[in-house]
């Protein structure tokens, strides 16, 4: 395979990679999102590469294939355009989750600043208590449950009033907090 590849000049196989990824996307049933990502991110389609890479690193992580679901995500981060702030956060957001269930707090807490950096620029209230809920947990994970107490509060406080269930996920932490 490698030989025959080797000899397909690269003005040829640039845009057969391109074509063999709307191929796999149109084939019927689950898609492998990481074969569809790696043939549009040859293919010199990064616009069509990033969303894949994205839903890759979501499948990886849904089957707990955590080094999987972080190299997807670090793929499309590095692919995704810096103005692009919501997908930025997604997938900082899935990277965070990843590192919680590793138990990497370190790589862990270097990604809840990102993501509520990315929630404060963006501006938007249920980001920003998804994040300090994120935090919250990371702050629970650890035993500190002062620390998580004050934070799940802070998110309670900031959660939008036309999203109840923002609220009830940081009361619930609150509550996991105070029984520790």
């Amino acid at each position: 395979h490698q030989a025959c590849y080797e000899r397909v000049l690269q003005r040829d196989r640039v845009p057969a990679h391109a074509r063999v990824a709307r191929w796999l996307e149109s084939l019927p049933g689950e898609r492998a999102q990481e074969q569809i990502a790696d043939h549009y991110e040859r293919g010199d389609e990064a616009a069509r590469a990033l969303p894949a890479w994205q839903r890759a690193a979501q499948q990886a992580q849904a089957r707990y294939a955590n080094e999987q679901a972080l190299a997807h995500a670090t793929r499309a981060l590095a692919l995704a355009p810096a103005a692009d702030l919501p997908r930025r956060y997604e997938l900082t957001l899935l990277r965070s989750q990843v590192f919680a269930l590793t138990g990497q707090a370190a790589a862990r807490a270097a990604e809840l600043d990102a993501l509520e950096q990315l929630a404060a620029t963006l501006g938007d209230a249920q980001r920003r208590c998804q994040a300090l809920e994120a935090r919250a947990a990371s702050h629970v994970d650890a035993g500190a449950a002062e620390t998580a107490l004050q934070v799940a509060r802070q998110a309670q406080a900031l959660a939008p009033t036309q999203s109840p269930q923002v609220a009830a996920r940081a009361g619930r932490l609150a509550v996991f907090a105070l029984r520790m």
